[in-house]
């Protein structure tokens, strides 16, 4: 069999979600092939090392294969998928295995981890000061992500009694893991 990927790396995901990757499985062979997945786990190790704080979690618990047996002809493709749960504040790391009926093994490697959004705003207040109605006044701010999961924002006018005076350079988007976007507001009266 021949493997799109050895290292499957989820990246982090926001904390209790999932997050599925699809691996090409190919039978480059000529017989026919029948297999399926297993994790490896050394259950005494991951329960000795598991604190209040970080309790021991099965490996089945986190990640998941779909389908978990298969069959290829020589040359066909299947499109196999991997899921990670997203476990509050947690890394993990595990290894899974593909017995191929009476061939060889292939292992896996599967990461992932999961976090909160973290963000912040590099100021709280835009002061326009005084503005002549024929001029118009911009002010800028950042919109900072301090966590390592990327979200979506959106900036709403609701709350402003006059919104049709501004404009909002990127009233939506999305900011990176440690990345920050820029926010151009522009009043005109």
């Amino acid at each position: 069999l021949d493997f799109e990927y050895t290292v499957i790396n989820f990246g982090c995901v926001l904390n209790d979600t999932t997050k599925t990757m699809l691996v090409k499985v190919t039978n480059v062979s000529k017989v026919d092939t029948a297999f399926s997945w297993s994790f490896v786990e050394d259950e005494e190790t991951a329960k000795s090392a598991a604190t209040a704080r970080k309790p021991y979690i099965p490996v089945n618990q986190v990640f998941d294969i779909l389908p978990i047996r298969s069959y290829l002809k020589p040359g066909e493709s299947e499109d196999i998928e991997f899921v990670y749960y997203g476990h509050n504040n947690r890394r993990f790391k595990g290894l899974t295995v593909c017995e191929v009926e009476g061939g060889p093994e292939y292992e896996i490697t599967l990461l992932g981890e999961a976090s909160q959004v973290g963000f912040k705003l590099d100021r709280s207040l835009l002061d326009f000061g005084k503005v002549l109605h024929t001029k118009s006044e911009e002010r800028e701010f950042h919109v900072i992500n301090t966590g390592k999961v990327a979200f979506n924002y959106t900036i709403s006018t609701k709350l402003v009694s006059r919104p049709e005076l501004f404009e909002i350079s990127a009233p939506s988007g999305k900011v990176f893991p440690h990345e920050k976007q820029k926010i151009v507001v522009k009043f005109r009266p």
